[in-house]
């Protein structure tokens, strides 16, 4: 039985769906199983993203382009870039190990920006073995040869001859890390998997009655056998709403330490963030609230740690501080390799994201001790913070300016959080969350045998 974990795309710089989904290999693959990621998009550099990530599973890795043998994913290892008179990006030829080119790819100017419009690879021997066409930096058609045959195909359409090819081999359970509705389409209506699982995170549940667009239309088709979502509220809402088969998994473990810096030892009124520099975080949010914490406070100061995804928005982050004359206590302190220590520096965190998969960065923040001060969104917040910390009301940063200030003021507050949240995370940590999936594993390979008999 193999275990198939799909994702559209997998790169750096990305959220933690790529840090969940390489939890999962690793997680099945300690559970002695047959799993492999599965990715669609062309990349000639994909082994060495995939190496980076997780270089202990890279053998689970299964691109749909190298399956059908394309070397300019297999083999491509230099590419040369060829550019107009402007320095404008206008082709990029893909060189295999061998220096054989394998792949060209093409570029054009959209509003500007430059674009992928189209993608021919080829096989060894120079003959043409795939054509990719772009919108937008979006595939729209493919022709593929494949067993003497030219297909011409969109690319939902190739993705679900890939997966019916794939799940053909031997019976397979796929697990699908839901994100674009046509993709997940095609998910759906693969017709070899024994048993079809969705994981849907938090955003894409927004409350009650109000789930986006693309994945009402997955939970009303029922094409997935089970739903798999982060929280046990949003498992109870959908199976209540939809009549959908659910279990609640956190997307991600996280690993409580023996012991962290006690509360009294850390920098004095500090509010430490880590995240990812990104308009959905609404850093904006976090930075006005410090600004009004810091007229009742001299000594509150914010530290923000992170990578940045929004260049334009960084930027708009920085004018606001500087506006706001807080250069002196708001710090921006690059990227973070240990969340964990990074957040045990701090009294407390905040978390203002307007929606949120699931929120490892809470995990992250209880296990370090660290009390969270959140707004009140569904569904990680409410779920994972308890007595770790305090809720306020989406949006009102004058509540957490309040919230900040109050919680800087009241150290036993404090004290009795951080033990709160360090035992709250530990019901998250690596055994708890590999033993739900376990359970569930449990039941799907049970259908299987089911099916068999």
């Amino acid at each position: 039985m193999q275990h198939l974990f799909l994702m559209e795309f997998f790169g750096r710089g990305q959220s933690g769906r790529s840090y969940a989904v390489t939890e999962r290999v690793r997680l099945f693959k300690n559970l002695n199983k047959d799993v492999k990621l599965v990715t669609f998009d062309y990349n000639p550099q994909y082994e060495e993203i995939w190496r980076e990530a997780a270089p202990d599973v890279m053998a689970h890795h299964v691109n749909m382009m190298d399956y059908f043998e394309v070397e300019a994913v297999a083999g491509g290892v230099r590419v040369e870039r060829l550019h107009d008179a402007r320095q404008v990006t206008i082709v990029d030829k893909v060189f295999n190990q061998h220096d054989e080119l394998v792949g060209e790819i093409y570029y054009g100017l959209d509003n500007k920006s430059v674009s992928r419009r189209g993608a021919i690879l080829y096989n060894r021997d120079g003959s043409e073995r795939m054509r990719l066409l772009y919108v937008q930096n979006k595939v729209t058609q493919v022709l593929l040869w494949d067993g003497g045959m030219l297909h011409v195909l969109s690319f939902e359409a190739m993705v679900k001859y890939f997966l019916d090819k794939l799940t053909a081999e031997e019976p397979s359970i796929m697990y699908a890390d839901v994100l674009e509705e046509t993709m997940t389409q095609a998910y759906g209506s693969v017709e070899n998997a024994e048993v079809k699982v969705a994981y849907i995170h938090a955003d894409h549940h927004v409350a009650h009655h109000q789930i986006l667009v693309g994945f009402r239309n997955l939970l009303r088709a029922k094409k997935f056998d089970w739903i798999v979502t982060g929280t046990q509220t949003q498992a109870i809402d959908l199976r209540t709403e939809w009549g959908a088969q659910t279990v609640d998994i956190a997307p991600a473990s996280v690993t409580v330490p023996d012991a962290v810096t006690d509360l009294a030892d850390r920098r004095a009124m500090s509010v430490v963030v880590v995240t990812r520099f990104d308009r959905i975080k609404r850093v904006e949010d976090m930075i006005a609230a410090v600004v009004k914490a810091h007229k009742q406070n001299r000594d509150i100061n914010l530290q923000l740690y992170g990578t940045v995804s929004d260049q334009a928005y960084y930027t708009q982050l920085q004018q606001q501080i500087a506006d706001a004359h807080a250069t002196g206590y708001i710090t921006f302190n690059g990227a973070t390799t240990d969340a964990i220590g990074t957040f045990a520096t701090g009294q407390v965190t905040i978390f203002t994201s307007r929606t949120e998969g699931f929120g490892r960065t809470i995990l992250e923040s209880e296990a370090a001790g660290t009390p969270v001060i959140s707004y009140d969104i569904d569904y990680g917040p409410r779920a994972i913070i308890g007595k770790a910390g305090k809720l306020v009301a989406d949006g009102d940063v004058n509540a957490l300016a309040n919230a900040i200030v109050m919680a800087l003021a009241d150290k036993r507050w404090r004290e009795k959080a951080s033990e709160a949240g360090r035992e709250q995370a530990r019901e998250y940590d690596a055994e708890h969350v590999q033993a739900k999936w376990l359970d569930l594993i449990t039941k799907l390979e049970a259908t299987h045998e089911n099916h068999v008999d």
